[in-house]
């Protein structure tokens, strides 16, 4: 299982794919991972969450808004270490999605 360690706020956790990352995201959003948007920022922050709250379920205490207001907000590094993390997964569906859509214009 891939891992990585991220620092939030002076505190190590430990980010890794897991089916937890999974349901907590179906749980808040009411949609499966497979149909994450990842134009969407609301997705994106959940799915970042949802990582990190599946990854530590006993020691990232953070709700939703408090992620969002505490931590994204004081740390944007964040994006690029879970877009590093996920690069060869789930972000390069990203990537796809705008070549087609350019291919489609031109």
């Amino acid at each position: 299982m891939k891992t990585k360690e991220i620092i939030i706020n002076d505190e190590k956790y430990i980010i890794r794919d897991s089916l937890r990352k999974n349901l907590l995201f179906q749980e808040y959003t009411g949609k499966s991972i497979s149909k994450m948007d990842f134009e969407n920022d609301k997705d994106v922050s959940y799915f970042i969450y949802c990582l990190l709250k599946g990854s530590n379920m006993k020691t990232f205490t953070y709700s939703y808004d408090e992620f969002i207001d505490d931590i994204i907000d004081f740390n944007p590094q964040i994006y690029t270490t879970i877009k590093e993390f996920n690069s060869e997964e789930e972000f390069s569906v990203k990537e796809e999605k705008v070549k087609k859509n350019q291919k489609v214009t031109n």
